[in-house]
């Protein structure tokens, strides 16, 4: 091997190893914003359903019921919504996620899913 070609791998090899370490660097930055705005999506989700249950008990307080689901055509949130006016949406509603309702008009469900564990929270109200 020529010196020339030597001085030349001497130079590549750190220069290789440097791209590297930022791209490494870079993606490493990237995963821990998606990690804090999945926890800032994980607050809004909790006060979007406190939100919801605080309507909720202002209504039960006014008519002594809650909004029941009484056609399964119709999505619980969607009742909820006539009945209540404008709610919350889930922060990755347009990527498929939402809240659930469902009610007997006595008792009331409320769900969500947790975006880490993927794990469905349940809220009873009644």
């Amino acid at each position: 091997m020529k010196s020339d070609q030597k001085g030349l791998a001497m130079l590549i090899v750190p220069i290789t190893i440097a791209i590297i370490g930022l791209l490494g660097t870079g993606a490493m930055a990237a995963l821990d914003h998606e990690k804090n705005l999945a926890k800032e999506r994980e607050a809004q989700r909790a006060a979007d359903i406190e939100f919801v249950q605080n309507k909720l008990a202002d209504y039960f307080t006014q008519n002594l019921n809650y909004p029941a689901q009484k056609n399964e055509s119709i999505s619980g949130w969607d009742i909820l919504e006539s009945s209540l006016g404008d709610l919350p949406d889930d922060p990755l509603k347009n990527k498929g996620w939402s809240y659930v309702y469902w009610s007997d008009g006595q008792s009331y469900t409320l769900r969500y899913m947790l975006e880490k564990t993927l794990e469905e929270q349940i809220v009873f109200g009644y």
